[in-house]
């Protein structure tokens, strides 16, 4: 999807810089525009539209962006903790066998059994 939205920031941005070069073909004069700003390009209604276009599509790309780089990391930090389901099924390369997966799952447990009971406790 940010992929889409960066898409459709380009397109805008291509689309006013081609309205711009043939609508104001004129070079700025400086003796009636001391401020560029204050050029009627900056002011015209095709222009602000698709600058509001590639903000918007930006902050929509960047949003996507951060969640799919969230969700990746939990993805993978839960993969390689062994928390999926059926993660047990799957042979893991960098461990021989199966009994280190389920002592970090014990001690996982035992953890938070100690917590609760510190909870408690207090």
């Amino acid at each position: 999807m940010r992929s889409v939205m960066a898409g459709f920031g380009l397109l805008a941005v291509v689309v006013n810089f081609e309205y711009d070069m043939n609508t104001y073909t004129e070079v700025i004069d400086r003796s009636k525009h001391p401020n560029p700003f204050t050029h009627p390009r900056h002011k015209d209604i095709v222009g602000i539209i698709c600058k509001m276009l590639i903000l918007i599509s930006t902050l929509i790309s960047l949003y996507f962006t951060f969640w799919s780089r969230t969700y990746k990391i939990e993805l993978l930090k839960k993969y390689f903790e062994a928390d999926l389901p059926g993660a047990n099924a799957i042979p893991l390369i960098h461990v021989d066998d199966e009994s280190v997966v389920e002592q970090r799952q014990a001690d996982r447990l035992n953890a938070e059994v100690n917590k609760l009971r510190n909870k408690i406790a207090n």
